[in-house]
């Protein structure tokens, strides 16, 4: 009888796995990142959905003002990278979940914003929050 129960007892808990959805065999793994050259020194990341919205990534659009007389690209301060070297980027967002760094230059900071004298035209996209995790990204912080 004792022999009985365990028998009924194993096969149960065999079964109890599958039961459960603990079945990988319908699990495919997808990279959370895409890095690709596109020049010297210039990546192109890609990053999936479900990746986008872990890093919390935001943007906002290169804006033109005037300033002491002259037009002049805006944005916001959060935008700004600064390399080891002191040049200075930011990331575009070219389409949706790619980002792509461009270079700028900042004329002065003005609170939240950085008032630029050369940069990426008015009204593309930038972004203005999780730029340091697509550094990390790009650049293969962490593998």
């Amino acid at each position: 009888m004792k022999r009985q129960v365990l028998i009924v007892l194993v096969s149960v808990a065999a079964l109890v796995p599958a039961a459960c959805g603990d079945d990988d065999s319908d699990y495919v793994y997808e990279e959370p990142a895409t890095v690709e050259e596109i020049g010297a020194d210039l990546w192109r990341i890609e990053l999936t959905e479900q990746a986008a919205a872990r890093t919390g990534v935001e943007t906002a659009m290169v804006a033109s003002d005037t300033v002491g007389g002259e037009q002049m690209l805006v944005v916001p301060y959060s935008s700004v990278m600064y390399h080891f070297d002191g040049s200075t980027w930011a990331y575009t967002n070219p389409e949706p979940y790619v980002y792509v760094r461009a270079p700028i230059e900042i004329d002065h900071i003005d609170g939240e914003s950085a008032i630029l004298s050369a940069g990426p035209d008015e009204g593309t996209a930038v972004v203005s929050v999780g730029a340091a995790e697509l550094y990390g990204v790009e650049f293969g912080v962490g593998k």
